[in-house]
């Protein structure tokens, strides 16, 4: 089989639908990252002008169908909030989200499901709450 086109930039994609996904369900602005700006974690920031925030990252591996012309993606995404009940209100919406986004997206991410769900993981700095998950997708070249 020959290919056309190429495999989707899965964080783009992803941070992409985050941003069209959670403004209704989330009242206040949620910013999606694939690399945290630099002096993010600055203790002395203000939190709302950070947080919330989710930052999505691809990480090696996938499984892939085995058929030729999809390929297999890891990704991780990680949620920062204030407190804990902020944290997991926005966990609940990303959940969602991602599941959502299957065959929703243009690129399109045929498959999507959680590897490794949602957990708490402490932050260096003790303001910020932060939860991280695994999510494994598919995706053909386009």
């Amino acid at each position: 089989m020959i290919l056309h086109g190429v495999f989707p930039e899965t964080e783009s994609v992803i941070v992409a639908w985050l941003e069209q996904w959670l403004p209704p369900r989330w009242p206040d602005k949620v910013r999606v990252y694939t690399e945290l700006p630099e002096g993010w974690a600055d203790a002395q920031r203000n939190e709302s002008e950070r947080l919330p925030a989710i930052l999505v990252e691809r990480l090696p591996g996938g499984a892939g169908s085995g058929r030729e012309y999809e390929n297999g993606y890891q990704v991780q995404v990680t949620v920062f909030a204030a407190s804990r009940a902020v944290l997991w209100a926005v966990v609940q919406q990303v959940e969602v989200g991602m599941i959502a986004i299957r065959g929703r997206t243009s690129p399109t991410l045929d498959e999507v499901w959680a590897a490794e769900g949602f957990g708490d993981v402490p932050y260096a700095n003790k303001k910020i709450r932060r939860a991280v998950a695994t999510y494994e997708m598919t995706a053909r070249a386009q």
